[in-house]
């Protein structure tokens, strides 16, 4: 008995149930209903070709491309190999393509896709190839091949998804292979692959039955008693077609006659034609109207089969069916969810369509409400477009679309939409709300605008009574997301405003975000008390969310708040919360979880943490750092750079620097330009190349040109990086009298972080300038408030001049010569002992001074453990990258393996 019970179909996130958008029957290859012919001679061919990067069987429909790919799916797991399945169903994009493909690879071995999914979900553009390189990685590390298999390629057009599978497919290295069937020969490299012999191809010369595997379809397996000259007529005049061959066998059942062999073996019908008269029409008219009714929906089950046909008996009507060999194949080991062999439902839908049309629609709109019910969203919409329904459509990706980006699944959201009608969207103002999340959260801020310039033009399509003054409100949210991810927040308090006021009249989802924003305005204006009392009260709509994204950002926040008036021990606690909350909720490597951990990595960073910085700041740039507010980019760009400097490879830190201005530029970011140009000044003016460092200085904008607390920022960082290259270059006057007058400014404005950093700087300026007395009067407050926030960096990185003044306030101390008893001499002897470089190097052989600085980063990602694979995500290449230059070095120190090379180097002290 065919079981009526569909599963789930759901997933549940905090609590509440969200479609899944996955068919999980993608994930296996159908079960034949019947007995199949073993393939040998071209099981035979895969086996010789098992190392190529690329197998393509392809040939018209009906060859048995399908049957191929499962016998060899089959005997790669009865031997115990890695392989996966992945069914196309329709054209999709890369991001839907690439969830499908990490959920069935998880399915044998969760532990090589990990939380790989929820990235697609969370992140912006190029996600897609970060993750498949990280997948690649993660495959080669495990060191024995993995299959995967895709079935019906032909369906894909999408040029994203085929650069993808391009990129697989050219990137897999000795351990990934990939098996393709399709009906055509376009949407893969093959001409290169050929050049290169990495491809096989099994083609439709090559599917078609002989004589002997005619016979043994016909006669073995059939059961037909057909003499060998017959079963030498059919195989050629089918000319080996598998498809033919199986509709004669079923005609021929009982009434093998020589006319009927010769009608058949004559080719005198089309396949169409000899389904009709030779299988459909000996069938009764209630099971061929089962037939037809049930063949509408790519899959169906019992009570799906009750549904479209209205019979009760259907789970028993398909039990028939199958055992009729009806060409009805089993999709799942649990005999729930079955198919039609795609030439028969083309037959019987094309025959359902000729017949009754208007039906065709009614069924289309029951198979709709049935999926609808189940959650079963994706199959759901895909009705309602086929049955002519679009508003239908419409709704059902309105119902659930905010539910989606509230558990941060905003890529899935825009896969909805993007596949309704253009002109159904446009007349949505929900829907137009949607698009404008999705993109705004995903850092798509062009298409995140045009939705929203759109939204705004379609509110007079709404009644006051149905919500319009709410929309308009949640749509102000919406720009002012926008801004401040664009970094303008010129608008954004004021857009905010009535949300804030009158929370009770929108979701909490809204009230989240717009209480981060003004968050935002708050921190860069440095009103950080009220900053934090706001994120206090925002609490309450965080927790009612079921998505964590609003609640980790919000952490974030308060903990950039903390840090910035200098009660770090709170900020830090803030920054390990939203880590937490973000791993737990969204993965590991989930984006807010990246995007918490820089803030982290900076603190870690500044009270000299250095290994535990480097390790979050690592993790969270091995999937992109672009995306998230501003604060989050500089703080994994500075942070990298300065230890890159402290691990003695300042070349690869303005090399990180260089790049962060790229992207700066890209995204039009003026104050991440500005924070890079600052770091670079920073490094020249250490390195002694004061020229190179005045044309970053004067590379900073005019802050005059900006507005509120960027303003201040930029501004503020042109005269530190301006008075760092005058002093350097003797101008002490200059320097000291520049950052006097910012030392006042941010006394003002009561930024006591700030305040800490411009003290430092100038103290330096005056010891450089002879004023000695002066320098320690400057810097004994920053000492004191350093000392209760437990800062060292930003004392460590200031170099010699600080350092200098340190070491004189410790001998006036020692000396009782020091006017201010409550200086903490503990803590400035901590940063005297801890001041300069990570450690001193002896002098370097020639081969260890020929080592790069990537082979260097290597060996210190092997000598902290890391495997090859963990190496190769942190560096943002492939494993085959890592063994090579793996190689050269032991070539170049002259040693046999890996673990060598690290402790030669380590011992030279180039690892500290």
């Amino acid at each position: 008995m065919i079981s009526s019970d569909t599963g789930s179909d759901t997933t549940v996130t905090g609590g509440q149930a969200t479609p899944r958008l996955l068919l999980e029957t993608r994930f296996a290859p159908s079960a034949p209903a019947r007995k199949t012919i073993r393939r040998g001679r071209l099981l035979d061919i895969l086996r010789a070709a098992a190392d190529v990067p690329l197998t393509l069987i392809h040939a018209p429909a009906g060859f048995g491309k399908s049957t191929l790919a499962v016998q060899w799916y089959r005997h790669l797991r009865e031997s115990g190999a890695d392989v996966a399945w992945l069914s196309i169903v329709g054209d999709e994009g890369a991001e839907s393509f690439l969830a499908h493909l990490i959920a069935s690879i998880g399915l044998g071995d969760p532990d090589v896709v990990g939380d790989l999914a929820d990235l697609l979900d969370q992140q912006g553009p190029g996600i897609e190839r970060i993750v498949a390189t990280a997948l690649i990685n993660a495959i080669s590390e495990r060191g024995r091949p993995f299959t995967l298999i895709i079935d019906d390629w032909h369906r894909i057009t999408r040029t994203e998804t085929i650069d993808l599978v391009e990129f697989l497919i050219d990137n897999g290295g000795a351990h990934l292979h990939v098996m393709v069937t399709s009906r055509v020969r376009s949407g893969l490299p093959l001409s290169r692959l050929r050049l290169h012999e990495k491809l096989c191809e099994v083609d439709t010369t090559d599917l078609r039955f002989d004589t002997g595997e005619s016979r043994e379809l016909l006669v073995d397996i059939c059961g037909l008693p057909l003499p060998d000259s017959s079963v030498a007529s059919l195989a050629k005049s089918t000319d080996g077609w598998a498809a033919a061959l199986h509709l004669a066998a079923l005609s021929l059942r009982g009434s093998p006659s020589s006319s009927l062999i010769g009608d058949i073996a004559g080719g005198q019908r089309a396949v169409g034609e000899f389904l009709a008269d030779n299988v459909v029409n000996a069938l009764d008219d209630d099971l061929l109207d089962f037939l037809m009714v049930t063949s509408l929906t790519e899959r169906i089950c019992g009570s799906l089969a009750v549904a479209l046909s209205g019979r009760s008996d259907g789970p028993d009507v398909l039990d028939e069916v199958e055992r009729r060999d009806l060409f009805l194949e089993r999709l799942d080991d649990h005999r729930q969810w079955f198919r039609y062999h795609h030439l028969f439902a083309d037959f019987l839908r094309h025959r359902l369509a000729m017949a009754d049309p208007d039906r065709v629609v009614r069924l289309h709109a029951i198979a709709t409400d049935w999926f609808a019910e189940r959650g079963m969203l994706t199959d759901a919409l895909d009705h309602a477009l086929a049955g002519g329904q679009v508003d239908v459509a419409a709704d059902l990706v309105e119902a659930e679309a905010m539910a989606l980006i509230e558990n941060s699944r905003m890529a899935a959201v825009l896969e909805l939409i993007g596949r309704l009608p253009v002109g159904a969207v446009a007349e949505r103002p929900r829907l137009l709300m949607a698009s404008a999340w999705a993109n705004c959260l995903l850092q798509r801020l062009a298409p995140a605008q045009q939705s929203l310039d759109q939204l705004r033009y379609s509110f007079s399509l709404i009644a006051a009574d149905d919500g319009a003054q709410e929309l308009e409100s949640e749509a102000d949210v919406v720009q002012a997301c926008i801004d401040v991810f664009a970094d303008r927040i010129d608008r954004a308090d004021r857009l905010v405003d009535q949300t804030i006021a009158e929370p009770t009249r929108v979701r909490a989802f809204v009230v989240a975000v717009a209480a981060n924003i003004r968050t935002v305005v708050l921190v860069r204006n440095a009103e950080f008390s009220s900053a934090r009392q706001l994120q206090g009260w925002a609490r309450i709509f965080q927790d009612r969310i079921t998505g964590q994204f609003p609640g980790v950002y919000g952490r974030c926040l308060a903990g950039i708040a903390a840090t910035d008036e200098l009660d770090t021990d709170a900020g830090e606690a803030h920054l390990r919360e939203a880590v937490r909350i973000a791993q737990e909720s969204a993965g590991i490597r989930s984006h807010a979880a990246q995007l918490a951990g820089a803030l982290l990595a900076s603190s870690e960073y500044e009270r000299g943490r250095i290994d535990a910085a480097e390790s979050l700041v690592q993790e969270g740039r091995r999937y992109g750092v672009e995306g998230g507010l501003v604060e989050f980019m500089i703080a994994s760009y500075t942070t990298l750079a300065r230890i890159h400097r402290l691990r003695g490879d300042p070349a690869a830190g303005l090399h990180l620097l260089a790049e962060g201005i790229d992207l700066a530029d890209r995204l039009g970011l003026a104050r991440l330009s500005a924070w890079m140009l600052h770091e670079q000044v920073r490094a020249m003016v250490s390195a002694g190349d004061l020229h190179r460092a005045t044309q970053s200085a004067r590379a900073i904008p005019d802050g005059e040109r900006f507005s509120g607390g960027v303003a201040s920022e930029i501004g503020r960082l042109r005269v530190q990086s301006m008075a760092l290259v005058a002093s350097a270059g003797g101008q002490h006057d200059t320097a000291i009298r520049e950052l006097d007058r910012l030392l006042a400014d941010t006394c003002r404005r009561s930024h006591p972080y700030d305040e800490v950093r411009v003290r430092i700087q100038l103290a330096g300026a005056q010891e450089l300038a002879g004023r000695r007395n002066q320098a320690m009067r400057t810097l004994a407050p920053a000492v004191r408030a350093g000392a209760n926030a437990g800062l060292q960096r930003s004392f460590l990185d200031a170099g010699e001049p600080a350092r200098s003044v340190l070491e004189h306030i410790a001998d006036l101390v020692d000396h009782d010569a020091w006017p201010d008893p409550d200086v903490p001499i503990n803590y400035v002897k901590q940063l005297l002992a801890r001041s300069g470089r990570l450690s001193t190097h002896a002098v370097l052989s020639p081969e260890l001074r020929s080592l790069s600085a990537r082979e260097l980063d290597i060996l210190r990602l092997v000598g902290g453990g890391l495997s090859n694979r963990r190496v190769a995500e942190e560096l943002h290449v492939t494993v085959n990258t890592v063994k090579w230059h793996l190689k050269n070095i032991n070539t170049k120190l002259g040693v046999s393996n890996r673990m060598e090379s690290v402790g030669l180097v380590r011992r030279s002290g180039l690892l500290d």
